[in-house]
């Protein structure tokens, strides 16, 4: 396992690389390797270092505070979005369908980039396709799903969730927002925000995306996604930072048998298939390991769901097994690559299996 992370540290694929696996409380593997760091000058990545966990914000905070909703019947996983946004025009989509990638929202928009308020612009969103008739995953959708959690608490959507999960939990280094004194304990990611700036090129004129006051800086301390930067930090699809022990401690929260705030019947929702028929296996927040070529790979089995984090990050758990992995890395840091990250995860997590094995 180790010497597999040193190649592909050295390849480049991410400047360094933190692994926890476990079962329970108990840490079975733990590995550290590498740089948190490599611009202005190079930092050691060490067990403190927190990440943009990016993509991982949808189930372990926002699908998650949904469900506490659900649990004590605040909302039902079929309520259409237009029970609580009234003027949102797609009469059709539903809380399940923002959950499961299912609302034929578009993958991406940079809602930023005009000055219109973010609400609005996702009214306007046309649909790629009909609710409920295909997966297509969807920044958007889980940006609506914030809105809708946001008027259902009556408060904001980060004090919300701190309010009902992060509060309770009492998980140290498991933050929507990261305080000064944390900063340099961050893990960098993009040279300013190059990536998203190509990507607008395709959705607005070249004179809107010029004019834009793009980032330039190393980002640090503040999350990658710029949708949820310009929304203050947290938009319902990316802006959770955690170190690897704080998701691991986390994802404890998803088998009935070590949560401490949701019953059984809620957290059945994470594991059941509620795309029956698709060719993508989805749960509500997760994607099920029984869906071809996921980052999971064949070293789990098909029950096993998990998610991806576009800054280098991932988290998989096994409730056949009970086991927990989580692999976070800043591999947009300092500039993003194009590579088939899910095909590493895969050879990360065979490796990783192999040795928990090998060890007992």
């Amino acid at each position: 396992m180790e010497s597999l992370v040193e190649r592909l540290i050295q390849r480049g694929v991410f400047p360094g690389l933190a692994v926890v696996a476990g079962r329970g409380e108990h840490i079975l593997y733990e590995c550290y390797r590498g740089k948190r760091a490599l611009e202005p000058l190079p930092e050691p990545l060490t067990q403190d270092t927190l990440f943009d966990v990016a993509s991982l914000t949808k189930p372990l905070v926002t699908a998650l505070l949904a469900a506490w909703f659900i649990q004590y019947g605040e909302i039902a996983i079929t309520d259409p979005v237009r029970r609580f946004l009234p003027d949102y025009p797609h009469s059709q989509i539903s809380i399940r369908h923002l959950a499961t990638h299912t609302s034929g929202l578009p993958d991406w928009l940079p809602l930023y980039i005009e000055s219109r308020p973010y609400y609005d612009m996702l009214k306007s969103l046309p649909l790629k396709s009909a609710p409920g008739r295909r997966v297509h995953y969807s920044c958007p959708g889980y940006i609506l799903l914030h809105f809708v959690l946001t008027k259902v608490a009556k408060e904001p959507f980060v004090r919300a969730a701190q309010k009902l999960l992060l509060d309770p939990l009492n998980i140290p280094d498991l933050l929507l927002q990261v305080p000064e004194h944390d900063r340099l304990r961050c893990a960098p990611t993009e040279k300013g925000n190059q990536w998203e700036k190509e990507l607008a090129r395709k959705h607005f004129p070249q004179a809107v995306v010029n004019a834009f006051p793009w980032r330039t800086e190393v980002i640090r301390a503040q999350t990658h996604d710029g949708n949820s930067y310009y929304l203050g930090g947290c938009a319902g699809n990316a802006g959770l930072f955690a170190t690897a022990r704080a998701l691991f401690r986390l994802s404890a929260e998803f088998l009935p048998e070590s949560s401490t705030l949701f019953r059984a019947e809620t957290l059945e929702l994470m594991q059941r298939n509620l795309t029956p028929g698709k060719l993508s296996h989805r749960s509500f927040g997760f994607k099920l390991n029984s869906t071809p070529l996921t980052s999971g790979g064949k070293s789990f089995s098909a029950a096993a769901f998990g998610h991806n984090g576009f800054t280098g990050t991932s988290l998989w758990i096994d409730p056949v097994t009970r086991m927990r992995y989580i692999l976070l890395s800043n591999r947009v840091h300092p500039k993003v690559q194009s590579l088939n990250l899910n095909r590493i995860r895969r050879r990360l997590h065979k490796a990783l299996v192999g040795r928990l094995r090998k060890t007992g």
